[in-house]
């Protein structure tokens, strides 16, 4: 028996995050880029859904999942906040729509060309090292 999720509900929006960060977490394994994964909250309920980090020398990534396609600036308010903060941090908001592009260094695209990217600077760091 199969059904089709509907991405726009809540329980949409938490599968998708969950599966995003289950690709993460699989694939990290799999190069063996050696990041440890973290949620981080901030004042009130702010939150940034996942910080990868590896080391002091390599950047720390703090990502953002959205089921909306193509986020505003205020719904990247903590993200932008933590950039302005920890300047040499990479920040992603990963979405379940195609579009790419930046607000305030946030880089703003679809979870599968995010996923790749992280991927990439992380084998390109091993390659550093």
């Amino acid at each position: 028996m199969h059904s089709k999720i509907n991405l726009s509900s809540g329980r949409g929006g938490k599968l998708f995050k969950h599966h995003v960060i289950l690709q993460l977490i699989r694939l990290n394994d799999y190069y063996s880029t050696r990041y440890k994964f973290f949620h981080h909250r901030v004042r009130d309920n702010d939150e940034i859904d996942l910080i990868m980090h590896r080391s002091s020398t390599d950047p720390t990534l703090a990502i953002e999942i959205k089921v909306d396609g193509s986020p505003s600036a205020s719904d990247l308010r903590t993200l932008r906040h933590f950039k302005k903060e920890h300047s040499q941090a990479r920040c992603y908001c990963l979405t379940a729509g195609d579009a790419t592009y930046e607000i305030d260094g946030v880089k703003v695209c679809g979870y599968e060309a995010g996923i790749q990217e992280i991927f990439q600077l992380g084998l390109e760091g091993d390659l550093e090292t």
